[in-house]
């Protein structure tokens, strides 16, 4: 019903599906999270309505929010298997023993749009597990994400990224109160005091498989 002001799941659909057709090749769809919550429909389905139409539309990635959790990680892992090429994101999601990245949350992907190579990644908000039921995220944190940003940003672009996508998720207060003075380039372009527990996993990321190679990517 074109009368109704709200636009609804289908009118959305409608709405991207015709921006990316008009220009396929400059069009980039992500999320950064908490696309889960907000009706009955996706609660009563864990979230799976929603990913049923992320899929129809073609999101490229999606930042995990803190709503994310609010079925527990194991329902993270299922929905994340459920979506298969639309990777979840999140590279400061650590285990709180290890300090160690988690495995169902990957640090960043990787697109290309006419020939452009782009690094996507995605942070959670540093601390924001207080908005989670405590049992869901009692072994994990969220840590500071700048230096893990820093650093992925400089391995994309080593290895081929044109540019970066950074998806961070952060609670609405944070990103109010922060609105007015932030700068997007700070987060490269400042020093920081680089974290030997991200280095480490950069490492991983080299030395467990190929290279990441941007411009390899059809």
């Amino acid at each position: 019903d074109r009368s109704i002001s709200e636009p609804g799941i289908f009118k959305l659909a409608t709405y991207l599906k015709e921006a990316r057709n008009e220009s396929p090749e400059s069009f980039v769809l992500t999320s950064s999270g908490d696309m889960w919550q907000g009706s009955a429909d996706s609660n009563l389905t864990y979230g799976k309505l929603v990913l049923d139409w992320m899929k129809e539309v073609n999101f490229e990635a999606m930042a995990i929010g803190n709503h994310e959790f609010d079925w527990t990680i194991d329902k993270i892992i299922e929905n994340q298997k459920y979506m298969e090429d639309i990777p979840f994101l999140g590279c400061n999601i650590l285990y709180k023993d290890s300090l160690n990245p988690v495995e169902w949350a990957k640090p960043f992907t990787t697109i290309t749009r006419n020939g452009v190579h782009i690094g996507i990644i995605g942070a959670i908000g540093e601390g924001i597990t207080s908005d989670i039921t405590a049992s869901y995220v009692k072994n994990i944190v969220f840590d500071d994400p700048t230096p893990y940003v820093k650093i992925y940003s400089q391995f994309l672009k080593e290895n081929g990224a044109d540019m970066i996508l950074y998806l961070h998720h952060n609670s609405m207060a944070e990103t109010y109160d922060g609105a007015e003075n932030f700068d997007p380039s700070k987060i490269l372009a400042e020093e920081f005091n680089d974290k030997d527990r991200v280095k480490a996993h950069l490492a991983d990321l080299t030395t467990d498989g190929p290279v990441l190679r941007l411009t390899d990517v059809d």
